[in-house]
């Protein structure tokens, strides 16, 4: 319970985010992730893997982040919602 509010509260806050800049939001996907810890716990997930199944998790987080970049380059500026 205890580990599903501390991911949740933050997650909340994210999701009741009314019309905003993209920048803005950005910023709050970023607390999200450390106040969820969410960087840890997927490092503690893949500790356990072998090590072609790390590299593959590792790539698939590159290319989430190059995501990110990109929706910050052409949002730039824009107010944004997460409906």
């Amino acid at each position: 319970n205890v580990l599903r509010l501390r991911i949740l509260a933050p997650l909340e806050t994210l999701f009741a985010s009314r019309k905003q800049k993209a920048e803005n939001l950005l910023q709050k996907w970023s607390v999200f992730l450390k106040e969820g810890a969410v960087t840890k716990q997927l490092q503690d997930l893949t500790a356990t893997m072998e090590a072609i199944e790390q590299e593959r998790q590792a790539e698939v987080w590159k290319a989430f982040c190059h995501v990110l970049e990109q929706f910050a380059t052409v949002f730039a500026g824009s107010q944004i919602s997460l409906e």
